[in-house]
């Protein structure tokens, strides 16, 4: 899939472990971490349990992309007559 595409590749990871993983091969894949800050191929998907809340371990995961250089996708789930109007 890699090999085969252009496009980035949008993914999600059940656990900073998993992120910190994925994040190792896409590196190997680019072969270094400088390369892969200049020309990242993959995004993270993300979400907090609500809106204006976050849970620790997606907090974790929005940091640990800050620091390495891999674009973010950061959605809150709001939900209507719940959490938002």
């Amino acid at each position: 899939m890699l090999f085969n595409t252009a496009k980035p590749i949008l993914f999600t990871s059940w656990s900073l472990a998993g992120l910190s993983d994925i994040y190792d091969m896409a590196v190997a894949v680019r072969g270094s971490a400088e390369n892969f800050r200049r020309n990242p191929f993959i995004i993270h998907y993300a979400e907090p349990t609500t809106p204006l809340q976050h849970a620790p371990e997606p907090l974790q995961e929005l940091l640990f992309c800050a620091e390495k250089g891999i674009p973010l996708v950061y959605v809150s789930g709001p939900v209507t007559g719940g959490t938002a109007p």
